[in-house]
């Protein structure tokens, strides 16, 4: 999650921060290993909200795809 501060010491508890691999959905590609590494938490699945944003997963991914190429 973010650390976003509003002011010192004062956390920023409304701000809602979504982070997201824009090339894929499974960075491990199937390797577990990599998730017990140093660096897992580059490595998790993206969770997408489709009850409340059925379009996101797709431009999300669209809009990485476009930037990457």
């Amino acid at each position: 999650h973010g650390k976003e501060m509003l002011a010192k010491n004062k956390p920023d508890i409304r701000k809602i921060s979504y982070y997201g691999n824009p090339l894929t959905n499974d960075a491990t590609h199937g390797d577990t290993s990599l998730l017990t590494g140093e660096h897992r938490s580059s490595y998790g699945h993206n969770i997408w909200p489709q009850q409340h944003l059925p379009g996101l997963e797709s431009t999300f991914m669209e809009l990485g795809t476009t930037i990457f190429s």
